[in-house]
């Protein structure tokens, strides 16, 4: 693979594993569930039992009603088993499970909001030989929101629980989360910790979100610890094995914060905390307020390690703050965005001869796998059918999309219009359509052409350096 356009492809992989063939469009059913039916807030207790690889929880979750119901569905990985549901006045719900569906019933059908509470354990370990994320064990818990560990509610009951698309179009108001670890643990999560308390060999750390957001990961173990400000925020790394690599991170970090935020406006989290992870894949994703990055990347090149942190802090404001509302859009949107982002910091790093190499280096990756497999777009189904080499051309592809829009519209207009997006649809994920009367609201063009042309045709577009 090209080296300068490699971290785009593996902060993509493991999502792109798991999620391309899925329906874009939303069932009647599906609209109208999310009119009568949200999920307000989360109040999560932990209890991981280290030594089985196992979790207790204690999941309390308020919903907004706005028309009686007599039943919620919800998904939840099919690894838990639920002992019992109760509501918020401990009565317990009678439910039926179905895999990974938890059906409840509703006994008072006039009620305008309901707290669920769901008491459940099981077995968190996806522990493969290159990455170990989605685990609970003696070296650590790292457990993602893709795991499914706590109930959500899907779109369509009958449609199954395709975590691709609720994850990405279920934004709540927030959560607070409990976790019980040893005494010289540290707990990580979205939001700000609030409160360590202590009993006996335990302690439980219990962090907070109020803001919108689109999931919950959380993390535990030994690590240590570095924090500094930037604009008033916590930037604080925290270390496995690569503490020599502190300050590098803090302060590479916050030039990066500060690059984004001139383009995108105000940096959108309380803090920013970036944790290492045990991996050998070189894998990153970023979460709300929350980066984990997996132990390659702090052992990788600067150059490398320049790539990750600027992509998946690009994250914060794609896909954590706006996100697309199909699979094109949410590549489009997270994704390209985001490896655009990235490429723009590298560029004002590195200078302009390693950005246009770069782009050269995508463009003939691109043109290169369309004409050995043949062309396709973002919007069509069975991306995850294609092969790797095809499946990524279509996202280069994309991405290249988003540097033409750039140079079409001139700096000023293009991210004007970013910025526009990400505070009116802020918690909110829109389509393609919503991105594109945006971009033409600011430059005062049609982009109809453009789009047919690039988005939903696939021709690869041709970027100047």
């Amino acid at each position: 693979m090209h080296k300068k356009f490699q971290v785009a492809i593996f902060v993509l992989a493991l999502v792109v594993s798991g999620c391309m063939n899925q329906e874009e469009e939303k069932t009647k059913e599906e609209i109208e569930l999310e009119k009568i039916l949200s999920i307000q807030y989360y109040t999560i207790h932990v209890i991981p039992s280290l030594s089985d690889h196992t979790m207790e929880v204690e999941a309390e979750v308020t919903l907004k009603i706005s028309e009686p119901i007599t039943q919620v569905t919800f998904c939840l990985n099919p690894e838990f088993s639920v002992s019992h549901i109760t509501d918020e006045t401990g009565v317990s719900l009678t439910f039926e499970r179905e895999y990974d569906l938890v059906t409840v019933e509703i006994p008072d059908l006039q009620a305008t909001q309901k707290r669920l509470t769901f008491v459940y354990d099981g077995m968190v370990y996806q522990r493969s030989a290159e990455t170990t994320w989605d685990y609970v064990g003696e070296e650590g818990c790292w457990v993602r929101t893709q795991y499914n560990w706590y109930p959500v509610i899907p779109g369509a009951a009958e449609a199954g629980c395709h975590f691709w698309l609720w994850w990405h179009q279920s934004y709540w108001a927030g959560a607070t989360l409990s976790v019980e670890v040893p005494l010289s643990w540290t707990v990580i999560s979205s939001g700000t910790c609030v409160s360590e308390d202590v009993e006996g060999d335990t302690k439980t750390c219990t962090w907070q979100e109020s803001q919108v957001i689109p999931g919950l990961n959380f993390v535990a173990g030994e690590y240590a610890v570095m924090t500094d400000w930037w604009n008033g925020k916590e930037v604080t790394c925290y270390f496995a094995d690569h503490a020599e690599r502190a300050q590098e991170c803090i302060d590479l970090s916050k030039s990066i914060l500060e690059f984004y935020t001139e383009r995108f406006g105000e940096y959108p989290f309380s803090q920013l905390s970036l944790v290492e992870v045990p991996g050998d894949y070189g894998a990153a994703q970023g979460k709300p307020s929350f980066v984990m990055l997996d132990s390659a990347v702090f052992s990788a090149s600067e150059e490398d390690f320049v790539q990750a942190l600027s992509e998946t802090i690009a994250f914060q404001w794609w896909g954590n703050v706006v996100s697309g509302y199909d699979v094109g859009s949410i590549i489009c949107l997270q994704y390209c965005i985001s490896s655009f982002a990235r490429l723009q910091f590298m560029k004002e790093k590195y200078g302009e001869d390693y950005y246009c190499t770069s782009l050269t280096e995508a463009v003939t990756m691109a043109e290169e796998a369309f004409s050995t497999h043949g062309s396709a777009s973002i919007t069509e189904y069975g991306l995850r059918r294609m092969n790797d080499e095809l499946a990524e051309a279509v996202i280069i592809k994309t991405t290249l999309m988003i540097f033409a829009l750039e140079e079409k519209l001139g700096d000023e207009s293009f991210f004007e219009a970013l910025r526009a997006l990400l505070t009116k649809y802020k918690g909110e994920s829109i389509t393609i359509e919503a991105f594109q009367e945006e971009l033409e609201y600011a430059s005062g063009e049609n982009l109809d052409q453009f789009f047919e042309q690039y988005y939903y045709g696939k021709e690869i577009p041709s970027v100047k350096c």
